[in-house]
C-alpha cells in the first residue's frame, strides 16, 4: 500500500537570462539544426518566468499522483490536442505520455494559461494527468521537445465542469 502524499505546491522561477543573449544563442542553435535539451529547458523557463506562471517540481507531482494510485493502477499524461495517430490507450508505467487525448472538462483558467503559452510558441504539447478509472486531482503538463514543466493543478470534486451557456 502506498502512503498518500500531500499535493505539491507549486513555485514561480526566478527571471530567465536576457532575452538578446537567449534569443542569439537559440536563433543560431536553429541555423545549424542544432536542438540541445539544455536549450529548451531554458527556452521553456524563460517563458514561464515572463508571465509569472507558477511550476510545480515534477518529481513532487510524480511521487503525489503515484500516491493516489492504488496497487493495480497506473496515471498518465494525456494530451490535450490530437496531434499524432494512436493505437491504445495502454500505458505501462506511471508518468508515460499518452496520445488518446483528455477528455474530462478543464477549468477555464487552467485553458487560459495553456492559451497564453502556446500563442508565444505553437511547438508546445499540453498534457493532464489522467488515471482512467479513478479519481485524482489532475496537473497540467506543458512540454517544449525535450523539457517539462508541471504548470497547473484544479480540483476533480470542487470543479463544477464546462461553464453553463444561458
Amino acid at each position: 500500500m502506498t502512503t498518500l502524499l500531500d499535493r505539491p505546491r507549486p513555485t514561480i522561477k526566478e527571471t530567465a537570462p536576457p532575452d538578446s543573449v537567449l534569443g542569439e544563442y537559440r536563433a543560431l542553435a536553429e541555423t545549424i539544426g542544432y536542438q540541445p535539451s539544455e536549450l529548451n529547458t531554458i527556452v521553456l523557463n524563460a517563458l514561464l518566468a515572463d508571465h509569472h506562471i507558477p511550476v510545480y517540481d515534477y518529481d513532487e507531482v510524480h511521487r503525489y499522483l503515484i500516491s493516489l494510485c492504488p496497487d493495480w493502477l497506473i496515471y498518465s499524461w494525456k494530451i490535450l490536442r490530437r496531434r499524432h495517430s494512436y493505437a491504445s490507450d495502454r500505458v505501462r508505467n506511471h508518468g508515460e505520455y499518452n496520445y488518446v487525448p483528455y477528455d474530462k472538462p478543464i477549468p477555464i483558467h487552467i485553458l487560459r494559461r495553456a492559451a497564453l503559452l502556446r500563442g508565444k510558441n505553437h511547438d508546445l504539447e499540453f498534457f493532464a494527468s489522467d488515471f482512467n478509472t479513478a479519481s485524482g486531482d489532475p496537473f497540467l503538463l506543458v512540454r517544449n521537445v525535450s523539457a517539462r514543466a508541471v504548470i497547473g493543478a484544479w480540483d476533480e470534486p470542487g470543479f463544477e465542469g464546462l461553464p453553463e451557456v444561458g
